[in-house]
């Protein structure tokens, strides 16, 4: 930044004496090292993180990790997953599943797999996840509100990671993970399966 000197008479008064010249390059020198430094620290932070999208930012979707092979699934209660209702639900489940944009293939789930899951996983949607057999949901009161999709009842409990589905209204409870990018579609398939394969009863929330 430069200062001018206002025009008319030269500015004659004497000037108070300034650092001696030796101190004066020193701490030009530091001053150099320092926005040196601080560059360099720009850079590696930028190399670091300029692959990550921003949050919220538009845009393609970002990879999932492990998109592909053996999905691991972690364990959950599941008291009635042995039952030969949730071994005629997994041997009649779909190959893909629906959702925007595209499908979902079953995935492979790593060993030891909990008895009576599924998954379906790509690389553009976290996986969504179906266990067969577990307890009654908690949620699960007289006054719930219930969704019917293609004569089904579920019941929906919402949480940051997306919605928890279980099947209400059949002899076994089937619960599925749904991230809530993948929209209904999965919901939609796995009710057609559900109707087909497990007899209809009464929501009782009780049993």
């Amino acid at each position: 930044m430069t200062h001018e000197e206002p025009t008319g008479q030269p500015n004659t008064a004497p000037r108070p004496p300034g650092p001696p010249r030796a101190l004066v390059g020193v701490a030009l020198g530091l001053a150099v090292v320092l926005a040196g430094a601080v560059a360099v620290a720009g850079i590696l932070s930028g190399s670091t993180d300029s692959d990550q999208p921003a949050s919220g930012a538009s845009g393609p979707a970002t990879p999932r990790p492990n998109a592909s092979g053996p999905l691991t699934v972690t364990a959950t209660p599941a008291p009635q997953a042995g039952a030969e209702q949730c071994s005629a639900l997994l041997g009649a489940l779909p190959a893909e599943l629906p959702v925007p944009n595209g499908t979902l293939p079953r995935r492979q789930l790593a060993e030891p797999a909990p008895v009576g899951t599924a998954a379906w996983g790509g690389a553009e949607y976290d996986p969504v996840v179906l266990r067969c057999g577990v307890p009654r949901p908690a949620s699960l009161v007289q006054t719930s509100q219930l969704t019917v999709v293609n004569g089904v009842s579920w019941l929906s409990d919402y949480s940051p990671a997306g919605v928890l589905w279980t099947v209400v209204d059949r002899p076994v409870y089937v619960a599925v993970n749904l991230p809530e990018a993948s929209g209904t579609g999965p919901i939609q398939e796995l009710s057609s399966v559900v109707r087909r394969t497990l007899p209809e009863q009464p929501v009782d929330p009780n049993r």
